[in-house]
């Protein structure tokens, strides 16, 4: 597993023990995979977070 499949892991992981993510959170996790290249992994990220009210 590469770090990028655990990155995704790990918030994945972390949403489903019901952690809330914030704004802060969701930007960092857009940049990251942004600047990795992971263009795909970052717009899911955004859609999620506009998605998420109490982002």
């Amino acid at each position: 597993m590469n770090k990028v499949d655990r990155a995704y892991e790990i918030t994945k992981e972390a949403e489903e023990a019901g952690m809330k993510f914030d704004r802060m959170t969701y930007n960092t996790l857009i940049a990251f995979f942004s600047k990795i290249g992971e263009f795909v992994v970052a717009r899911r990220v955004m859609k999620k977070m506009i998605k998420e009210p109490s982002s």
